[in-house]
């Protein structure tokens, strides 16, 4: 690869990670933010057309429960067989109220059928307590196709920071 390519390749994925924040407070640890951590489980149907499956996250020490719709926004497949796609998350927690995250990322092929998948996004919008909520979030796991089936599994953990949520 020349140098040209190399460095026109960088500013082009410093500019998307750029684009993917403007519009949005940058979310750090500060007095009005909250860590987010936490783990699911993702099953997609291909017959059915769904992505879903419980999540849990922590967020400032407590536990809440939510189960997570997924939607493939964009994907494309390159040569090697890794595919870069865009997300959207929708997390019902189990008290009403939700957040909703648009992730980028890749899957990479480590054996047929599986993948390692890995994502970072921002937090869009919420309802309820997390109505004015912003934020980042972060998503590594696996998920493994069954020809079989035609099913997908997802084990994943989460990571992440969540501004402005309103406990009141």
């Amino acid at each position: 690869m020349q140098k040209s390519s190399v460095v026109k390749t960088g500013v082009v994925a410093i500019a998307i990670t750029v684009f993917l924040f403007i519009g949005q407070p940058v979310a750090s640890a500060g007095s009005n933010c909250e860590k987010l951590a936490g783990s699911g489980q993702i099953v997609q149907d291909f017959f059915a057309g769904t992505i879903e499956g419980p999540w849990e996250l922590e967020i400032d020490g407590v536990m809440y429960e939510a189960w997570t719709t997924v939607e493939i926004l964009q994907i494309k497949i390159t040569e090697d067989g890794t595919q870069v796609a865009t997300w959207w998350f929708k997390f019902d927690f189990d008290f009403g109220d939700t957040i909703e995250v648009v992730l980028h990322g890749v899957l990479s092929p480590v054996a047929p059928g599986e993948y390692r998948a890995n994502a970072q996004g921002k937090i869009l919008e919420g309802s309820g307590m997390f109505e004015n909520s912003y934020g980042k979030i972060v998503i590594h796991g696996t998920f493994i196709i069954d020809f079989s089936t035609s099913i997908a599994y997802g084990d994943f953990t989460s990571k992440g920071l969540i501004c402005d949520i309103d406990y009141n």
